[in-house]
């Protein structure tokens, strides 16, 4: 990996970082190999980790009402566990592979050592994890707004399934299968 493939897929942590920044990332951050239908994280782990997309496609469901529910997918270039990664939370939903997929595994203990040893990289880092929860944020609300503005009133049922599971994907970031 180069400084080059690292700003194709994350712009933003590549911004703030040096070609030697890029063997620091590496090694502060390991790669992690998933097989399909692995579980990155299942629906109310504890995380003290996030996770960058390198390249693969990861799916998200969540559990409602005793049933299974598909949001989505990341495509590579995504973020990953960036809010539970934040609060310490619990993480909302569950991610597993779609397909063979490999991922930077940014530990929060690994993360606090880097902001003193290597403050461009945590910089990067952090940048990215904020940058894609208001990216996340801002797409919700724009959403919600535009049903708001919309006015076309929906059958009750039909609202809390279209809405709620389109404000969901868009939350997170999620494109549809």
């Amino acid at each position: 990996m180069d400084l080059k493939e690292l700003k194709h897929r994350f712009p933003t942590l590549a911004a703030h970082l040096e070609p030697a920044d890029v063997a620091v990332f590496e090694k502060a951050f390991p790669m992690r190999a998933l097989t399909p239908g692995e579980i990155l994280v299942a629906e109310g782990d504890r995380l003290t980790t996030c996770w960058f997309l390198w390249e693969g496609k990861l799916a998200v469901s969540l559990r409602l009402r005793g049933r299974t529910l598909s949001l989505g997918r990341f495509d590579a270039g995504a973020i990953v566990g960036e809010v539970a990664f934040s609060d310490n939370g619990p993480a909302t939903a569950t991610v597993s592979a779609s397909a063979p997929s490999v991922v930077f595994e940014v530990d929060q203990e690994v993360l606090q050592r880097l902001c003193v040893e290597s403050p461009r990289i945590a910089s990067g880092v952090l940048e990215s994890a904020c940058r894609t929860m208001a990216l996340h944020l801002r797409a919700a609300t724009d959403r919600l707004e535009d049903m708001r503005a919309d006015g076309t009133p929906l059958p009750e049922h039909v609202e809390a399934e279209a809405g709620f599971f389109d404000g969901l994907r868009n939350l997170f970031g999620l494109s549809r299968e």
